[in-house]
């Protein structure tokens, strides 16, 4: 309840200095349609020909920044880890906008090799990328790892997204102007005072689900600010987004999290309308390197603008990111002892014919012959049985 009182009274503040900032029509109930429509009228075109990538876009704001994006002719690559998920959501984008505007490919942020992967087949297709829309994000319930052993919402929310961003710069660079967007939370406020001795594993003895979803989303902060300063002059503009409290899957198991979105929430298409804005429209250009909320710039916490914790997160994550390519031994590795028990299942079957063997010796004609006389001596036998008969009269 404080967390949602207090968020109305941050909107109430700014909204008389965010609404002058622009001057555009969008705001808190505006939806993620009705972003990219006005976007499109000030740009006097559609999106055809430009190429998106949304990471988590199966579901919830994802779901809902891609629909959009695909109804004004967008390419829109849906980077999901569950399969079925994203061939569903592709396929109601795809009948809903005709025109096969949607894409599903897999991606996993909690596997540095799936995020490689998916780097090499995106690339494999030779075709720009104007804007990434680092969506994807979790609150777990309790302490996880990575396939790479990092906690998991560290690793997920930030450092997932860190190393995809990286390896997809030079694709972003020779699409300029390109713009790369990162879904962060009003909850990072509360991770502005996160412990960074404890990077990158994140070893904590009492782990908080919301604590450690919070820390992620400052680091988002830091990680897109810091990002932006590196890319200056580059064509490639960096925004990080609040996109409300939105009720959506990513905290379907947390009860206290549901029974208030039901209450408080935004709905996931005006979640994504700030997803859109930043991605699309011109005006948000004239804000490069902001926090933005409601379709609007707003204030981030002081110490997102910090731009020594900025650079303290890059080497630790930068570190993490070149210790992981320094090994590409290790899926090799991994492929041996899966074709080593190959040819030990495949050596039963060899013992298999074996014993098969000496059944094809018995149906020969010469010891088929000699197994019928043999049948025939117990039938002789048969008769001597009588004898005991005739044996009681005598």
């Amino acid at each position: 309840v404080q967390f949602g009182e207090r968020e109305r009274q941050i909107q109430f503040a700014f909204e008389p200095k965010i609404m002058g900032a622009s001057g555009g029509t969008l705001g808190k109930s505006s939806t993620a349609i009705d972003a990219v429509k006005e976007s499109v009228q000030k740009l006097d075109h559609d999106l055809e020909g430009q190429v998106f990538i949304v990471t988590g876009a199966n579901v919830g704001i994802g779901y809902d920044t891609a629909r959009a994006l695909a109804s004004e002719k967008a390419t829109v690559i849906l980077a999901c880890r569950n399969e079925t998920k994203g061939k569903d959501a592709e396929k109601k984008i795809n009948e809903e906008f005709p025109g096969d505007h949607a894409e599903f490919m897999e991606l996993d942020l909690a596997d540095f090799n799936s995020i490689r992967k998916f780097q090499d087949d995106f690339c494999a297709k030779q075709i720009p990328l104007h804007c990434l829309v680092n969506n994807a994000g979790l609150m777990c319930t309790s302490q996880s790892q990575t396939k790479q052993g990092f906690e998991t919402t560290f690793g997920v929310n930030h450092l997932g997204t860190f190393v995809l961003t990286n390896l997809l710069l030079e694709k972003l660079k020779a699409s300029a102007p390109s713009r790369i967007v990162t879904v962060s939370s009003g909850v990072h406020k509360r991770g502005a005072n996160m412990n960074f001795s404890n990077l990158p594993r994140r070893e904590l003895k009492k782990f908080s689900g919301f604590s450690a979803y919070s820390d992620s989303k400052f680091c988002n902060v830091l990680f897109s600010n810091c990002l932006h300063r590196k890319l200056a002059d580059t064509g490639v503009v960096c925004s990080v987004l609040h996109p409300g409290f939105v009720q959506t899957e990513f905290a379907r198991d947390i009860r206290i999290v549901r029974f208030f979105a039901a209450i408080l929430a935004k709905s996931s298409p005006q979640g994504a309308a700030t997803s859109i804005y930043c991605a699309v429209h011109p005006e948000s250009l004239e804000h490069p390197g902001k926090y933005f909320s409601d379709c609007h710039e707003t204030p981030c916490h002081a110490k997102g603008n910090n731009e020594e914790l900025q650079d303290e997160l890059w080497e630790v994550s930068e570190k993490v990111m070149k210790e992981w390519q320094e090994q590409p031994e290790q899926p090799k590795e991994e492929e041996i002892p899966i074709e080593e028990k190959q040819p030990q299942e495949e050596e039963p079957k060899k013992e298999e014919p074996k014993k098969e063997e000496p059944k094809k010796e018995e149906p020969t004609e010469e010891e088929s012959k000699e197994v019928e006389p043999k049948e025939a001596e117990p039938k002789k036998e048969e008769p001597k049985e009588e004898n005991p008969k005739e044996e009681e009269p005598k």
